[in-house]
């Protein structure tokens, strides 16, 4: 398991009825990230292979997630998304992993196996018509699924109430408010201005 709020996670595996389908990843480390050399991977069928490719770009800010769905998805699913990709076209036997450049972060599943229809795990976990939603304690991201399968909350394949966003604690406990503009230059005799914060990991 990865060091402790220090990297990029899979937040949610969304493997939801029809082509709704997404997975959300988070920031939870106090500084934004560059998404460029960042990608997620699909391995389907127990391919040792990847199956399906798709690199991130942009800035992610400390609690924010990035949402990457299937373009056939629900409405409600698109609005949410930053992007779509056919690497959200993947069912329960199919392994996730998100990468930065060619190490693996986090995983979903285990590549080279096919589980036929799923991994199971618990009473009712399942990589097959579930919403998969990391737990709030989990700060770190995992290679190890064995580790992992006890790491998730488990809803219904038809549950939106998480999608794009995601709650973690944070690592000392402690809440971080920050500047949403990195620098305002204003004349000497501008008088009163108005800065934007932002606010993270408030409970």
């Amino acid at each position: 398991m990865g060091e402790a709020c220090a990297e990029l996670f899979i937040s949610e595996y969304f493997e939801g009825t029809s082509n709704n389908k997404a997975i959300e990843g988070f920031n939870p480390t106090s500084s934004p990230v560059n998404l460029a050399g960042y990608g997620v991977y699909t391995f389907n069928n127990g391919a040792t292979n990847f199956s399906s490719a798709f690199g991130l770009s942009g800035i992610l800010n400390p609690g924010e997630v990035f949402v990457v769905s299937n373009s056939s998805a629900a409405q409600e699913i698109l609005a949410i998304a930053n992007a779509t990709s056919n690497v959200a076209n993947f069912n329960g036997n199919d392994a996730v992993q998100l990468r930065f450049t060619d190490i693996v972060l986090d995983a979903i599943g285990v590549v080279g196996e096919d589980p036929n229809p799923a991994w199971t795990f618990g009473s009712n976990g399942s990589t097959l018509d579930r919403v998969l939603v990391r737990k709030a304690s989990v700060n770190a991201p995992t290679t190890n699924w064995l580790l992992s399968t006890g790491q998730w909350d488990i809803y219904p394949a038809t549950d939106l109430s998480h999608i794009g966003q995601h709650t973690v604690s944070p690592c000392d406990g402690s809440q971080v408010i920050g500047f949403s503009t990195p620098a305002i230059i204003v004349e000497e005799d501008a008088g009163t201005i108005e800065v934007a914060l932002e606010a993270f990991y408030i409970a």
